[in-house]
């Protein structure tokens, strides 16, 4: 099969916009760069992601109170995985208000995202295998910035976690979890903590 790209973008005029030349609605198709949908849960709800394919989210701002979940149907491979990308302008994709959960799933990559005060974890990975986070902010939010539980093969790359209100980084009982080139400051409180087993 052919692997797909899908493309995201905001309501907002398209002056700082790289993968898109039109704004987000429900009744796109979400297939090409002149019909995105408004939001990824928007991809997810309607199409399932094979290994190979590509989520690309243009620069804005998405608001919103629920998070958004990607589970074991929507999952890649370590060779070919599927890729949410966001904007590389400085404008940034921005998730304003919740994160993104990976909840037993394989082969995902998140790259280009910033999170802002988010309500929990920005970013959640739970029974989670060969994930890979690149380039990524996230500042401020009332949990973990990222959240690693019952993972293996978890790579943090050059993210930027600061004034999360408990710990920057939070790894249990995860397997080869990496954190590579990343700045972790001002978090409440351990700017990486790693256990072996929940806290109860």
């Amino acid at each position: 099969n052919t692997n797909m790209v899908f493309y995201v973008n905001d309501a907002a005029p398209t002056t700082n916009d790289v993968f898109t030349t039109a704004p987000g609605a429900l009744e796109n198709t979400g297939l090409a760069p002149d019909s995105p949908l408004p939001t990824l849960a928007a991809v997810l709800a309607r199409y399932d992601l094979e290994p190979g394919d590509e989520v690309r989210i243009d620069a804005g701002s998405y608001a919103g109170s629920a998070v958004t979940e990607i589970d074991y149907l929507d999952s890649g491979t370590d060779a070919e995985p599927v890729v949410i990308r966001g904007s590389p302008a400085a404008a940034r994709t921005r998730f304003l208000g919740a994160g993104i959960r990976l909840d037993n799933v394989r082969g995902i990559h998140l790259r280009d995202l910033r999170f802002d005060s988010p309500a929990g974890a920005a970013l959640a990975a739970i029974s989670a295998e060969d994930v890979r986070v690149e380039r990524t902010d996230v500042l401020g939010g009332s949990g973990d910035g990222v959240n690693v539980q019952y993972c293996s093969n978890a790579t943090l790359r050059n993210l930027l976690v600061a004034y999360a209100a408990t710990n920057g980084i939070s790894c249990v009982a995860s397997y080869n979890t990496r954190i590579e080139f990343g700045t972790l400051w001002s978090n409440g409180a351990a700017q990486v903590q790693v256990r072996n087993i929940p806290s109860t």
